[in-house]
């Protein structure tokens, strides 16, 4: 037959290795807790303001990188049409007597260059529309 004791003087049963802990001790223990966890929580909203700037920047710098081809196409293109128009004066022009002219009709050329249109973005070619005037010894 077993005896009841008195509270104070019964040990319950606790597994070897365990610490029994009061209450306090596990509030204690769970506001450290959390509040690492909010530490982490901050730390990690940070970053990811810091990621969000940096792929703003990123993006700024690929509309960038966008205009300036656009750009360079169309400036490619002025210089495309800009070199085929000095191919085409430079085929009249004769530097001495022997020179062949493969293009003899001046006149001709004159009004095919005339007739081009550049974009009105671009700047004229020079000597689009002005006579230049060479000396030769």
């Amino acid at each position: 037959m077993r005896t009841h004791l008195p509270v104070t003087q019964r040990q319950p049963p606790f597994p070897s290795g365990f610490n029994l802990m009061s209450t306090a001790d596990l509030k204690g223990r769970t506001s450290t807790h959390i509040a690492e966890i909010h530490r982490s929580v901050e730390a990690q909203s940070c970053a990811i303001v810091q990621i969000n700037a940096a792929l703003r920047h990123i993006e700024q710098l690929t509309e960038q990188n966008s205009g300036m081809v656009h750009e360079l196409a169309d400036a490619s293109a002025a210089l495309t049409m800009q070199s085929g128009a000095v191919a085409d004066a430079m085929r009249v022009i004769r530097l001495s007597g022997s020179d062949v002219v493969v293009n003899s009709d001046a006149v001709d050329l004159r009004r095919r260059i005339r007739a081009q249109k550049l974009p009105p973005t671009q700047p004229a070619p020079l000597g689009w529309g002005r006579s230049i005037s060479i000396k030769v010894a």
